[in-house]
Formats: C-alpha cells, sequence, structure tokens
C-alpha cells in the first residue's frame, strides 16, 4: 500500500526510442529512493540527474564532522555546476561538541548549504546537554539563525 508498483521492462526494450519514458521513470525513481545521498557519492554525472530531480525539493547531504567539510565542498561545487539551486542543498549536522559544530554550521553556510542540527543522544539514554539543545534551536530556528549570531543568541 503507497508503494509505486510498476513493473519495468528490460533492458532491449528500454532502449527503444518509443519507450524513452520509462527509461526516464525508471532513472527518478532509483534516483528518488536515494535522494538522502551520502555526499561521496554525488560525481558530477550524478549532480546532473538530480538537477533533473525539480520534484525532490532538497538534496540532504550530511556533514556530522569537520573531516567531511571538503567532500561536501565538493559534492555542493558539482551540483550548483549541474544547476541544483543552492536553496535545494541541505545538510544534516550532528553536535557533541558545540564550538566545533559551530564551525561546521559556518562553514557549511558560507558554502550556501543550509544546515540543519541535531544534538547528539547516545544510545544509552544520555540526553543532548542544555547548550546542544540551544544551539539546535539556533540554527534550526531560521528566524534566529540569520538575525544574530551565536554569541549573542546565548546572552
Amino acid at each position: 500500500m503507497g508503494q509505486i508498483e510498476r513493473s519495468v521492462p528490460d533492458l532491449e526494450t528500454l532502449a527503444e526510442p518509443s519507450n524513452q519514458k520509462e527509461l526516464e521513470f525508471a532513472a527518478d525513481l532509483a534516483l528518488m529512493r536515494l535522494s538522502n545521498w551520502h555526499k561521496r557519492l554525488i560525481t558530477p554525472e550524478i549532480a546532473r540527474m538530480l538537477a533533473r530531480l525539480h520534484w525532490i525539493r532538497f538534496v540532504r547531504l550530511a556533514c556530522d564532522t569537520s573531516e567531511m567539510l571538503p567532500v561536501i565542498r565538493q559534492a555542493a561545487a558539482y551540483l550548483k555546476e549541474a544547476g541544483v539551486a543552492q536553496s535545494r542543498l541541505w545538510s544534516y549536522a550532528l553536535v557533541r561538541d558545540v564550538e566545533e559544530a559551530r564551525q561546521r554550521v559556518q562553514a557549511l553556510r558560507e558554502m550556501g548549504v543550509e544546515p540543519f542540527v541535531q544534538p547528539y543522544r547516545d544510545y544509552d539514554g544520555g540526553e543532548p546537554t542544555e547548550e546542544q539543545k540551544a544551539f539546535a534551536r539556533w540554527v534550526n530556528r531560521k528566524s534566529l539563525f540569520k538575525s544574530c549570531t551565536w554569541e549573542s543568541y546565548k546572552k
């Protein structure tokens, strides 16, 4: 229920010019199922395919450590070059150390990638700190994020 049930013909049938729509549907469906992209998989070719999928609102990435920033920068560059609007670039950012996360969020912002912060919650029931929660509130409420700095928000 709720799933798209459609048979995809064999490759010989798909290769016929009259079946171009079926081939495009199969490609779009495959890309949709992978819309939470692992940034290392975004090549210039994949970026061009994603640029065609206007019905996917955001291209979602994840930047959980500072070491991922160069990879995100390259993926964002490929996507922008392929025609993906900057407003469609979005990234999760996990928060353990707030200062390190602040630097990552600032770098994402400078790249034109919209950050969404998630405070770290461990599997043993450890709750996020008040500072992590406040940082997430500041970043995720765009009216705050775009109107004041983290330092002024903390006061």
